[in-house]
């Protein structure tokens, strides 16, 4: 389950609760932290050049502050090598050379310095961009290491470590702040764990969790407190409430906690409250601030869409959806709907014109001409869109979320719905 832990790409992802529990505690475990001064890391940029090839040993120039130091005054640079089974693996040792190309010693420990830690180590050195971090070789880490040199500021390095064909393999994924606080990634599984000993809404269950380097996501339904709202507002559709609860232990993002409301694989986010990286977060924090943010407001969505059904697209008493007028005129005003709402939807999460397009023409493809529409069943289409669409980054698809989440708030403020725009398309039943 947890091979190549210390590949870049590696991400665990699944349905099961006890595995996300085991994948939890493992990262937590394999997470180290040290807290250095600039001068006292060690630089290896790794040198390609041919000649300096040898077997069973990886060469790589040395960029340590007095090295440095020395280059600037005219000096050629020293390379050293470091021979291949310090790696661990050749797929690790590969995997360095086409992507960072760098390491670093810190006393006599070798680290593995991972593409994804790149942006951190530039944000130290205040060298930004994609250029810079795309440029993998001697100029840049050159740069990089004399700006962190002269700064000589408390760099806080987070690493994972693995145990390699008996070496030991650290690889660090982050380089932040000396005052950066690191978050125990256990500490998603605790809250769910806190949240249901409090009893507020029920049983906590993980229905959904990945784990990668950068973050780490457990998705929580609330299934007792979805039967009540089930009984309660009468809703047609399954709709589940929870949570989205995340963290970063590389810097990325504080605590993420979401409101959400599950249709199916798909689910809209209603609330979110975010905790800053400021000294320790506890499970019982993260849960006054369910309490607080998300729990008092977890009925409004349901209590929208009750309304909602109340709220039909047109007067169909007074038209005859088996004649082709009829029909016709029922599909027009519903996607006069589908229309402004996608629009508003894709502006606010910043879908592309074409992408936006397509999920129009698509949900027009579904209009059913023989149903009587509801406000309330075009809300609940949005509900189930953000899985819908294909090639949109994770970032897209989390503002898709909360903009479909808001569908149903939008629609409730729409006036005389079910008006005719135009007197002489009503289409009389016949007598």
């Amino acid at each position: 389950m947890f091979n190549t832990i210390l590949k870049d790409n590696f991400a665990l992802h699944g349905s099961d609760e006890s595995d996300f529990r085991a994948a939890n505690a493992f990262m937590e475990g394999t997470t180290k932290e040290l807290t250095v001064a600039g001068y006292e890391i060690k630089f290896l940029s790794y040198c390609p050049l041919p000649s300096q090839q040898r077997e069973n040993e990886t060469p790589f120039y040395v960029l340590s502050s007095d090295k440095v130091s020395a280059f600037l005054e005219g000096e050629k640079l020293t390379i050293g090598r470091i021979e291949n089974k310090f790696f661990g693996s050749d797929e690790y040792l590969e995997e360095i050379k086409k992507t960072s190309g760098l390491c670093c010693l810190i006393g006599n420990k070798l680290y593995e310095i991972s593409e994804l830690a790149l942006k951190t180590f530039t944000l130290r050195a205040e060298v930004k961009g994609d250029m810079t971090i795309g440029r993998s070789n001697l100029i840049r880490d050159l740069h990089i290491a004399d700006a962190i040199f002269t700064k000589n500021e408390k760099i806080h390095l987070v690493y994972r470590e693995e145990e390699v064909n008996g070496v030991t393999v650290r690889k660090i994924f982050a380089g932040l702040g000396g005052a950066y606080k690191l978050i125990p990634q256990t500490i998603l599984s605790k809250a769910v764990d806190k949240i249901t000993e409090d009893g507020t809404v029920g049983k906590a269950n993980i229905t959904y969790w990945d784990i990668d380097h950068l973050y780490s996501t457990a998705l929580v339904s609330l299934p007792e407190i979805g039967e009540e709202i089930a009984d309660e507002y009468k809703i047609p559709v399954d709709i589940v409430p929870g949570l989205y609860i995340s963290t970063s232990d590389v810097g990325l993002s504080s605590i993420i906690i979401r409101g959400i409301y599950r249709r199916g694989r798909s689910y809209c986010v209603t609330d979110e409250v975010m905790m800053k990286h400021a000294g320790m977060i506890t499970p019982e924090d993260i849960l006054e601030k369910a309490d607080d943010t998300i729990f008092k407001n977890i009925r409004k969505l349901p209590e929208v869409l009750a309304e909602l059904m109340g709220r039909e697209i047109l007067d169909y008493s007074k038209v005859d959806l088996t004649s082709t007028a009829g029909a016709e005129l029922n599909y027009k005003r519903v996607a006069e709907v589908l229309k402004k709402e996608v629009q508003k939807v894709c502006a606010e999460a910043k879908v592309s014109g074409k992408k936006r397009d397509q999920l129009l023409e698509a949900m027009c493809a579904e209009i059913n001409t023989d149903i009587h529409y509801t406000l309330y069943d075009i809300a609940i289409d949005f509900i189930g869109i953000p899985d819908r669409i294909a090639g949109l980054d994770k970032d897209t698809i989390t503002r898709l979320r909360k903009a479909c989440g808001q569908t149903p708030f939008r629609l409730s403020k729409v006036k005389n719905i079910s008006a005719a725009s135009e007197e002489e398309e009503i289409v009389l039943l016949s007598a």
